[in-house]
């Protein structure tokens, strides 16, 4: 199932602390198109971001490892997993070495690069330094019969069973994201179209193999405009800026069950829809809202999204089966549909 997806189009350097919790790094102009998050030279920078907890987990991202001007150097830390109640530590943490070659380590405690990790398994195939490739893995938690597979560009290069990958709390599964910045003095790791799933339900429950995400923004008013826009007289005008403009232009109620709803932009790519995140960034101390789709006369409403402090985001992960009138997205579906907001308390 779909927990996460992040090709960081909607942000800006200084939003990034709106999203994760760390704020440190930029976003930069991605040279094949739309945005990228890159990690500062030299310095230990790790975004976290939690989802739904579960023990069965994958994770994928476009990366470019620049990990020295000079030649790479060290271990350098890309990407892994870990549980909050182990205080933020990384319990499976991928990555790779001076010669290219793509490392799996847990545990690797939070914020304490020094610290000895145990290095559970080292890839025959190694990552193109410098260049552009798309890194997934999927780890299965479980103290006997833990597992790592990782692919590259779509092709396993990695697979290992009979590992100890737990959480030091004892907790079932890992419920937070970890994305890394190591690279040495003058190294840069950039990361895009990133997702996270895991191994419940009927779609999105295996890798999604290399994958490109769309931001599509407001480019119309929809079917519901319950909420009072301010300072335009239309919802989507308020809506529909990159980065969010905080409380500058805004939609907003207080009465519960109140929809807005917007056209979004067509879609560029054509495929397979593999799912959605909708996100919403809100401006008061505490918010609970609904996603919503409307296609063809119907709606769909999904999961909470909890929007905490000031100018913070909330999401929705939209499932491809997911669907207003059942079926499963089409990439018209997408471009004929609505999407907004209810209010919940």
């Amino acid at each position: 199932m779909l927990r996460f997806l992040d090709g960081f189009d909607d942000l800006s350097t200084g939003t990034l602390g709106q999203r994760y919790q760390n704020e440190l790094g930029s976003v930069e102009g991605n040279p094949l198109g739309g945005s990228w998050l890159r990690l500062n030279d030299g310095v230990d920078q790790i975004h976290k971001f939690p989802f739904q907890s579960s023990e069965d987990v994958i994770v994928g991202a476009l990366i470019r490892p620049d990990p020295y001007s000079k030649g790479p150097a060290g271990d350098n830390p890309l990407i892994g997993i870990g549980n909050y109640t182990d205080n933020w530590h990384v319990n499976v943490l991928v990555g790779y070495r001076s010669d290219g070659s793509i490392c799996v380590w847990s545990p690797w405690w939070k914020f304490s690069f020094s610290t000895p990790a145990q290095l559970r398994a080292v890839a025959a195939c190694g990552l193109r330094l410098y260049g552009y490739q798309y890194l997934e893995f999927r780890a299965f938690c479980d103290s006997v019969s833990g597992s790592i597979e990782i692919r590259l560009n779509g092709e396993t290069i990695l697979k290992k069973t009979g590992l100890d990958l737990v959480n030091d709390s004892g907790a079932a599964g890992w419920d937070f994201l970890y994305i890394v910045g190591r690279g040495g003095t003058n190294g840069k790791h950039y990361f895009d179209n990133i997702y996270v799933c895991d191994g419940s339900g009927s779609v999105a429950n295996d890798f999604l193999g290399p994958i490109l995400i769309e931001t599509l923004l407001p480019s119309g008013s929809g079917f519901y405009s319950g909420w009072s826009p301010s300072p335009t007289a239309a919802n989507f005008e308020n809506v529909d800026e990159v980065p969010p403009d905080n409380d500058a232009t805004y939609v907003q109620t207080t009465t519960v069950g109140t929809r807005d709803s917007y056209a979004y932009s067509d879609l560029l790519t054509t495929g397979c829809m593999l799912g959605m995140v909708l996100w919403a960034s809100g401006s008061g101390t505490s918010a609970s809202v609904r996603g919503l789709s409307r296609l063809g006369g119907s709606d769909l409403l999904y999961e909470v999204m909890e929007i905490n402090g000031a100018f913070k985001y909330g999401y929705t992960p939209i499932q491809r089966d997911e669907r207003p009138g059942g079926g499963v997205w089409t990439v018209n579906d997408v471009n004929n549909a609505e999407f907004g907001i209810e209010f919940v308390g």
